[in-house]
């Protein structure tokens, strides 16, 4: 995957980034936290691979959308979704 952007992220007083990532046909959103992944989710996007991804992630209407996907990440990390799961598995 190549890396479209960085964006830092503070959850209560812990740094985070979240790495806009992509492919053709795919948008992925994931933070990061000391250059590791913060959790197992990810927020994915698919389109169809014959658009441009690259420029279609400069298009306001889109970009919005994936910054609405950064604030579903963030909101994992709050929520505490991953370690959750985690803890289900054990169960």
């Amino acid at each position: 995957m190549m890396l479209f952007k960085k964006i830092p992220i503070t959850v209560d007083q812990q740094e985070y980034k979240a790495h806009i990532l992509y492919d053709p046909g795919l948008i992925n959103v994931v933070l990061f936290s000391n250059n590791h992944p913060a959790s197992g989710l990810r927020h994915q996007v698919q389109i169809p691979k014959k658009l441009d991804v690259k420029e279609m992630l400069e298009k306001k209407g889109v970009i919005e959308v994936v910054e609405e996907l950064i604030s579903v990440a963030r909101e994992d990390i709050v929520q505490q979704r991953w370690e959750r799961l985690l803890a289900g598995f054990n169960d």
